[in-house]
């Protein structure tokens, strides 16, 4: 049995299928990648914290300064944070170490008494430890859970 040849008109093109989304096989692959970029982030922080808390030791400091600046947030509004300096010393070696934590209010004041976070031999990586705590990190994992979770179900 022979076929007989297609013949299209010049000019036309197939038809597609309109019901056919050619982003489809790709939808799924952004709640997963994202529910996976951020329970990764969010792991990490964790785990960061956990080591931190079990390598290093705590003593007592004071701040020394209190720096003040602005930034925009995600409306453009001008914010003022507050980025603590604090001190403290180790076998009779003082350090002053500025904060990797800011906040939107003045909690703490020149003089202050803090409890503060060290791994010795990295002293000037140290952290106040009222800052130090998981809360990030498990946001990061509680947004993370339900993107996964729709990545993997749809």
């Amino acid at each position: 049995m022979r076929s007989l040849p297609v013949v299209i008109a010049a000019g036309t093109a197939p038809a597609a299928n309109p019901d056919k989304n050619v982003l489809e096989p790709y939808m799924n692959l952004t709640p997963l990648l994202v529910g996976s970029v951020f329970l990764l982030l969010g792991v990490y922080m964790l785990c960061d914290y956990f080591w931190y808390l079990h390598n290093a030791e705590k003593t007592q400091g004071r701040i020394s300064r209190v720096d003040e600046y602005q930034r925009k947030d995600s409306q453009r509004r001008v914010r003022t944070l507050y980025r603590p300096y604090f001190e403290f010393s180790v076998h009779n070696v003082c350090y002053e170490v500025k904060s990797n934590t800011s906040y939107y209010r003045k909690i703490m004041k020149e003089g202050d008494q803090v409890d503060i976070l060290f791994i010795p031999g990295n002293e000037d990586k140290a952290r106040l430890a009222k800052a130090n705590n998981p809360v990030m990190a498990c946001m990061f994992i509680v947004l993370g859970l339900p993107a996964l979770y729709l990545g993997v179900a749809s």
